[in-house]
């Protein structure tokens, strides 16, 4: 299982698929991209990701890798 890293040591790659992050305002972990134009954390949202994104997020992470079929 991956460690939570902090956004002040490193932030991820847009290129990379959807990642955990903490949103410290609201306490909650969401899953959404970290927007390298913006600036801003966003979620998936009805098939499009949230436009004002978020901007308290301290910790992110990536997904876990699926469970292997038996």
């Amino acid at each position: 299982m991956s460690k939570w890293i902090s956004v002040e040591d490193k932030l991820p790659d847009e290129a990379r698929p959807e990642v955990l992050f903490f949103v410290s305002e609201l306490n909650q972990i969401e899953l959404g991209k970290f927007n390298e134009t913006t600036g801003k954390w966003i979620v998936p949202y009805s098939d499009v990701y949230y436009q004002n994104g978020f901007n308290w997020v301290t910790h992110w992470m990536p997904l876990p890798a699926p469970p292997k079929g038996e």
